[in-house]
């Protein structure tokens, strides 16, 4: 029957593969830990990013680049690479930024992926 594992209890074989190597990420760490490593850190990485980064191109408007201030209005999804030439090492943080930001998305799909592929398993999961 199509959709259903070779086990017969629902599932592919692929998302049964998928959930099982998911496992190993939060297997043998506490709740705390898994916290921790999955929302405080990457949150306070991102409010430390946003203030500086943030707080560092609203204080170049304020201080006359009128000319970065309309342009990050007309293009927001280029803002950051402007910005970022008005930083010394403008090709090494522009390649930082993008590496950022890649790894940035593809976790997010790769858990997204992963979190759609448990809700349609079996209940209880990787069984042995």
């Amino acid at each position: 029957m199509p959709g259903r594992s070779s086990s017969g209890r629902g599932g592919s074989l692929g998302g049964h593969s998928l959930a099982c190597s998911w496992r190993a990420f939060p297997g043998g760490r506490t709740i705390r830990q898994f916290t921790i490593g999955t929302l405080i850190l990457p949150l306070t990485f991102m409010m430390i990013w946003m203030s500086i980064m943030g707080n560092s191109a609203i204080d170049m408007v304020m201080k006359g680049a009128q000319e970065f201030g309309e342009l990050a209005v007309e293009t927001p999804a280029s803002s950051i690479y402007i910005f970022m030439q008005s930083l010394p090492w403008a090709g090494v943080t522009t390649i930082v930024v993008s590496i950022l930001a890649l790894v940035f998305f593809v976790t997010s799909g790769d858990s997204g992926g992963a979190g759609a592929v448990q809700l349609n398993l079996h209940p209880h999961g990787c069984e042995p």
